[in-house]
């Protein structure tokens, strides 16, 4: 059996830019990049969510934050793809509530539905 070799997978498609992310300007979180066929897409991972779901303390360096974010950058670069397929061609923030809720599947609802985390 012949493997086509010329299909891409679409996750190959996106990648961070900025591998060495910024503050943003105001302090309430983190810049990255990601780009998709040749788009960059500007990314903000808040500082809240930094703090609910990536071990952040408050108060903690902007160094201590950059690396929290290098941490965990896999889960927010996932996000950051979810939003941007939903939302094409907007600017993407990822606050607590992208971190915070998993789809669980329903008996008799396609899809599932949004549950909070370790919530039955």
């Amino acid at each position: 059996m012949a493997v086509r070799t010329n299909i891409l997978d679409e996750r190959l498609l996106w990648k961070p830019l900025n591998l060495n992310p910024v503050s943003s300007p105001d302090g309430r979180g983190v810049v990255f990049v990601l780009s998709l066929c040749g788009r960059d897409i500007e990314c903000v991972v808040t500082r809240e969510a930094l703090e609910q779901h990536f071990w952040v303390q408050p108060g903690a360096t902007e160094a201590r934050v950059l690396k929290a974010f290098l941490d965990g950058c896999g889960r927010m670069v996932a996000a950051a793809e979810r939003k941007v397929r939903a939302r094409p061609g907007e600017r993407i923030v990822l606050t607590t509530a992208d971190f915070g809720l998993r789809r669980e599947h329903a008996p008799g609802q396609p899809g599932g539905v949004r549950k909070q985390v370790g919530q039955r």
